[in-house]
């Protein structure tokens, strides 16, 4: 386990994956999130006041999953996807071109996304990335998650699926999170709700922590740069 979790931090792994691997979702699919993700977003278009089709959604890390052509399907066109893997984003461009030709693809590391301006996305969707970049250690999820509140507008909205339930303190720090609630904060972010959502592609195999087949939406509110 500990080599595989080496390997994720690997962008060589990554291009040879992507060179054969045509499509795979990590944690749960569109149907099993569906349901809380697209009332968050709904969420946000109200209070932005923007239709379905002008909320800009930024997809980090977005491999093969289908989570941005399901979601460009049901009304929100605005999508943009990174990935650092060359390989991957040329072929996703591809695929999606005629079905979907408003969606962006850019070749990028989520750790230092210079080619995207600052304040420039409502909402950056993540899922598993965060639990991949993890793999690389503490600084690499700090470069991630200062990117992350870099490209988004201030009080946008950063939902992030992971399979840990100890994701906040990764970047809050262990001091800013009620480990109750899973919520915390810290000058740059606040997390006020994460729901636990049960896969129903996976079964518990008896993880003494929590339900193995348990993940975590971590609902994140970015915060404007202290004056």
């Amino acid at each position: 386990m500990a080599a595989r979790a080496k390997e994720y931090a690997s962008k060589a792994y990554w291009e040879k994956r992507f060179g054969t691997e045509n499509a795979f979702e990590w944690l749960q699919g569109f149907d099993a999130i569906s349901g809380p993700l697209t009332g968050l977003l709904e969420e946000k278009s109200t209070e932005a006041g923007k239709t379905r089709e002008q909320l800009r959604i930024l997809v980090i890390g977005c491999g093969t999953s289908s989570l941005s052509a399901s979601l460009y399907d049901v009304g929100w066109k605005s999508i943009t996807n990174v990935d650092f893997s060359e390989v991957l984003i040329e072929k996703m461009r591809e695929t999606h071109a005629q079905e979907r030709p408003l969606m962006r693809w850019i070749a990028a590391d989520c750790r230092d996304m210079n080619s995207i301006e600052s304040g420039s996305f409502d909402v950056v969707l993540d899922k598993a990335t965060l639990d991949a970049i993890s793999c690389g250690g503490e600084e690499a999820v700090r470069r991630t998650t200062d990117e992350v509140w870099r490209v988004l507008e201030a009080g946008g909205l950063f939902l992030l699926l992971s399979y840990s339930r100890f994701r906040m303190e990764d970047f809050l720090g262990e001091d800013n999170v009620d480990r109750d609630t899973r919520t915390g904060e810290d000058p740059k972010w606040k997390c006020d709700r994460c729901l636990g959502l049960i896969s129903p592609d996976h079964d518990d195999n008896g993880s003494v922590s929590a339900p193995s087949n348990q993940h975590y939406l971590y609902i994140l509110r970015s915060k404007a740069p202290a004056s």
